[in-house]
């Protein structure tokens, strides 16, 4: 494949995206100027709004297949084919060992203080949001990165284009101060997550790894979602000295346990999904 070609995958990523940060922006403009006072101060705002976005995600996904899509006529990347809702469930229990491994690392070596929320109506209510909040967050964003963005990008590499939407996936993600190992792991979990879709050939799993990673951290174990603030099951208080373990205002995404755990996972992926490709090549030798 030549420079040409994945200069060219390039742009249409770049172009692609930046067309979607611009549609975000105009459905943030919608909301905020024709919702009511009381639902933009309500714990409901946030799945309004997030909804609104999935929806205008959804519109803009198809319509991009129909202008870059012309020549193979794509699947939309999502359909309820057989045992998706298995590659959904098997995938989010992945997300939540993962995420209960890390977390666990960070305890042990004193980067939280945990305690047990009380689980009054209000704190359950503010899971159920969480919940419902992540899930539409998870196929909002793994629509366009996973989804829009590696197909039309496609023809510059599976790896080419999964690395360069792994790189705008982790940057656009806007926090207050800028942290290395928070971008490095976000960078991670974008390649792993692309793994999952390579395996499966659908999103589905995607979807179910993304929702249950944040809510996970979230809405069990009482860590901030990637610098929002979120409260779970349980309180994770934070050793301020040990920044590097918790990952500070970050969550557990700027935590270096995170990232030698999703380091470990592509590994282990990669070392998988060679020995499948090979043990299939036999195959066919045998056969023929």
């Amino acid at each position: 494949m030549n420079m040409k070609t994945k200069l060219i995958a390039l742009a249409k990523i770049i172009c692609v995206y930046a067309g979607y940060l611009f549609l975000v922006l105009v459905a943030t403009f919608i909301v905020i100027k024709n919702l009511p006072t009381s639902i933009k101060d309500s714990r409901f705002y946030g799945i309004i709004f997030t909804g609104v976005v999935l929806v205008f995600t959804i519109g803009y996904h198809f319509l991009a297949l129909k202008i870059f899509g012309r020549e193979d006529k794509p699947k939309n990347g999502f359909e309820l084919n057989k045992g998706w809702f298995i590659h959904f469930i098997s995938s989010a229990g992945f997300a939540a060992i993962l995420m209960l491994a890390i977390w666990l690392l960070a305890v042990v070596f004193r980067g939280f203080n945990v305690q047990r929320n009380e689980l009054n109506w209000e704190i359950i209510f503010s899971i159920i949001i969480i919940f419902i909040r992540m899930l539409l967050v998870g196929f909002q964003e793994e629509i366009i990165t996973r989804g829009t963005l590696a197909y039309v990008g496609k023809s510059g590499g599976k790896w080419f284009s999964a690395i360069i939407i792994s790189l705008l996936f982790s940057v656009t993600h806007g926090v207050e101060t800028i942290n290395v190992i928070f971008y490095l792991n976000l960078f991670l979990f974008s390649i792993i997550v692309f793994q999952l879709t390579w395996i499966s050939r659908n999103i589905w799993p995607a979807v179910g790894f993304h929702f249950s990673w944040n809510f996970v951290m979230g809405g069990v174990f009482g860590v901030s979602i990637s610098g929002t603030e979120a409260s779970g099951i349980l309180i994770s208080v934070l050793n301020n000295s040990k920044e590097y373990i918790n990952g500070g205002i970050f969550g557990l995404e700027g935590s270096i346990f995170c990232t030698l755990i999703l380091m470990l996972m592509i590994l282990l992926m990669i070392y998988i999904q060679k020995k499948r490709k090979i043990t299939k090549n036999k195959v066919r030798v045998y056969c023929t």
